[in-house]
C-alpha cells in the first residue's frame, strides 16, 4: 500500500503498455486492471497475452 503505485479497487493500475504508475513497475494477469477497463474475472489466455505484451515492453526498454 506504500508502493506509490496506483490502484484501482484492490487491482494495480496499468497502462496499455502493462506499466504501473512507478515507471519501472510493470504487472500483467489477475493482479491488475487497465484504467477504466472493466473489472472482469481474467482467463489463463488473458494473462498471458497480458504477459507477452509486458515482455514485449521490457525488450524494447533494453534496447535488445
Amino acid at each position: 500500500k506504500d508502493s506509490g503505485i496506483a490502484t484501482e479497487g484492490d487491482l494495480l493500475l496499468v497502462d496499455d503498455g502493462m506499466r504501473t504508475s512507478v515507471g519501472t513497475v510493470f504487472a500483467s494477469g489477475s493482479v491488475c486492471t487497465r484504467s477504466g477497463g472493466a473489472v472482469t474475472e481474467k482467463t489463463w489466455a488473458d494473462a498471458a497475452q497480458e504477459s507477452g505484451v509486458l515482455v514485449e515492453r521490457l525488450v524494447q526498454e533494453m534496447g535488445a
